[in-house]
């Protein structure tokens, strides 16, 4: 599992260099750069607090509340990236409880091991995977 989502973040970055960070994706001023460092600060907090327990301090607000460059969302990429190499050089045992059970209010489940976390993050990075590949698409139309 670890050595597909490390895949998808690869996979995900590569997409990202394609596209103007500042490009709006959304009517009410979302852009590429919003989308990919959101989604690269959601896989570290995934990664590192919940399977490695370790810190990141995250600040949700300014993901979509502030501008970001290429280099920033390549940074935070990276970070997942090696937190992935971390998971695995360490032998995470991803049936593991999580520390903190995460309740997923509006879906109505619970995240309990290390694998629930893995397997719903890397849905939430397929998801903006898809949403960024459309606007490639769009832009090269």
């Amino acid at each position: 599992m670890i050595k597909i989502f490390r895949n998808e973040l690869k996979v995900f970055k590569a997409l990202v260099q394609e596209l103007p960070t500042d490009h709006k994706v959304y009517v009410e001023g979302s852009t590429v750069g919003h989308i990919a460092f959101h989604a690269a600060q959601s896989a570290n907090t995934f990664l590192r607090t919940h399977v490695l327990r370790t810190m990141f301090e995250r600040n949700k607000p300014a993901e979509f509340g502030e501008p970001h460059t290429l280099e920033e969302v390549n940074k935070s990429l990276e970070m997942a990236i090696a937190a992935c190499d971390e998971i695995e050089s360490k032998k995470v045992d991803l049936m593991e409880k999580l520390a903190s059970p995460i309740e997923m209010i509006a879906a109505g489940y619970t995240l309990e091991t290390n694998l629930d976390a893995l397997t719903f993050n890397l849905l939430h990075l397929s998801e903006h995977c898809g949403e960024l590949t459309q606007v490639k698409r769009e832009l090269k139309a």
